[in-house]
């Protein structure tokens, strides 16, 4: 049977990337509960192995930023959006000194790693985590500077045959820890462990299956390159229109959690956060479909469940919405037949202009995307400003003299 361990403490004190040592032995004591409700840290760490650590750090956010006029320091909530940095000290701290690990290398690729200012090497320095990992004796390294290799996924496959991976991932002597945030997420209701994956792929591989396959390609790699734990911190967390808080939207960081949850199998440990964030793991389709594709059980009945009682830690997170059209006023969204994650880009897209604008401008937003649309004459051959989004819309690319067209499937520059 999975084992899943919840660990809670009623506060837990400093912030995710700013702490005395007295506060990190705080989280430190906390992961040690985890390994212990688990059957102890030496089932998922051997003596000699390397341990290599994989985060969520998609965004250049620490919990501390200074003021730009005034230079004073102030928390940032928009750091929810990485792992906490003292979860992987602490992880990196015990494999070293308590289940005797080789070394212990926390590695990650950025979400928009094609562009050089989202770069790994970037946000595991600026979010804070390089330097808590390498304070316990462990080490950073950005993914895109490693060897990869092409693997083959395990039949049946779902929505790919092969993908490059880091090899160090790929070696039997290598103790594989998946160590996502807590979130909520736009596209796939929640990022937690199966989203996480993302993080190990180079660009050009993020895009495969970025379209209407993404939440199988997760399946898939989930089968072919299993954790051999999953840890999701979930002191600071994320909701609504995640998967990065907003700035001046502080509701969509919870700062009060204090929760650690993490299993065995990565089925049951996204399917038991998700009930802790207060979402059906039936809702989730990464969950959903990796528990039909036999990876493990997402009912609770089939789940050992230690440590702090599940209905303790339980919220009921504010949900996010990939739907993009009647959200906003004065915009106007034709989605056809367009997949999910076209329409969560489009819903990604209108959040960004929401959140940082005080309003619409007096023109309309148009967004045409997917296939099977039908284009209302007074937009047709007008000079109207136009957002084409997707391969699936191409045959609109020239619907207006204003038209702007961004090719792909999905088109994640845009």
């Amino acid at each position: 049977m999975a084992k899943v361990a919840i660990v809670h403490r009623d506060e837990v004190p400093g912030l995710p990337s700013k702490y005395t040592d007295e506060e990190l032995q705080v989280v430190i004591d906390m992961v040690d509960e985890m390994f212990n409700l688990l059957g102890g840290i030496d089932k998922f760490i051997k003596p000699g192995e390397t341990v290599v650590l994989k985060p969520n750090a998609c965004t250049y956010f620490g919990s501390v930023m200074k003021d730009k006029k005034t230079g004073e320091e102030k928390i940032n909530l928009q750091a929810a959006a990485n792992t906490d940095a003292r979860v992987l000290a602490a992880l990196t701290k015990l494999a070293l000194e308590k289940a005797g690990a080789k070394e212990v290398i926390t590695g990650e690729t950025c979400a928009f790693d094609f562009h050089e200012r989202w770069q790994a090497k970037i946000t595991l320095d600026v979010s804070g985590i390089k330097a808590a990992v390498e304070a316990v004796g462990g080490k950073a390294l950005d993914f895109n500077d490693a060897e990869r290799v092409e693997i083959e996924m395990k039949e049946p496959t779902f929505a790919m045959d092969r993908i490059r991976v880091p090899e160090l991932l790929t070696r039997e002597d290598v103790a594989f820890i998946n160590v996502p945030a807590m979130k909520t997420h736009t596209f796939e209701t929640v990022t937690l462990g199966f989203k996480n994956y993302q993080g190990i792929f180079k660009w050009e591989d993020k895009m495969i299956a970025h379209d209407g396959k993404l939440s199988l390609k997760f399946v898939d790699i989930a089968k072919a390159l299993p954790p051999r734990l999953t840890v999701i911190t979930g002191i600071w967390a994320v909701q609504g229109q995640g998967p990065i808080p907003m700035r001046g939207h502080d509701y969509m960081t919870i700062t009060d959690m204090n929760t650690i949850i993490a299993g065995d199998n990565l089925v049951a440990t996204d399917a038991v956060c998700c009930h802790a964030m207060g979402i059906d793991p039936m809702s989730v389709r990464t969950v959903r479909m990796g528990a039909a594709a036999g990876l493990g059980p997402l009912d609770l009945k089939e789940i050992e469940l230690v440590g702090t009682p599940l209905e303790k830690v339980k919220r009921d997170f504010i949900k996010p919405s990939g739907e993009p059209d009647g959200v906003y006023p004065n915009t106007r969204i034709f989605t056809g037949s367009a997949c999910y994650v076209c329409k969560a880009l489009a819903r990604a897209m209108l959040d960004g202009i929401a959140f940082t604008l005080s309003a619409f401008k007096d023109d309309p937003i148009i967004f045409i995307l997917g296939k099977n649309n039908w284009i209302p004459p007074d937009i047709v051959g007008s000079d109207k400003e136009v957002w084409v989004i997707g391969d699936c819309a191409a045959e609109w690319k020239d619907v207006t003299s204003n038209t702007h067209f961004y090719p792909g499937c999905c088109p994640m520059d845009a």
